[in-house]
């Protein structure tokens, strides 16, 4: 599906997202789908830690600013 240095990372990340957002839909606290998915990460073999960093964005010439959750791959 995806091709690139990071694909198999990619797809498992993406993966996850969309098994929490097919059982939780779209009712729940941002806490609750970041418990969600970091247990689906964790079941594909990805051990997401507790340190967030903020990354600043851009959206249609607006600065935004959103939270990345720090991952590595379990050895």
């Amino acid at each position: 599906m995806f091709e690139g240095k990071h694909s198999e990372l990619t797809e498992k990340i993406i993966g996850a997202f969309y098994k929490v957002h097919k059982k939780l839909g779209y009712a729940f606290s941002e806490k609750v789908y970041e418990n969600s998915l970091r247990i689906e990460l964790t079941k594909a073999g990805l051990a997401p830690n507790n340190r967030r960093r903020s990354v600043s964005t851009t959206m249609a010439s607006m600065s935004a600013s959103t939270l990345l959750i720090s991952l590595s791959t379990t050895a």
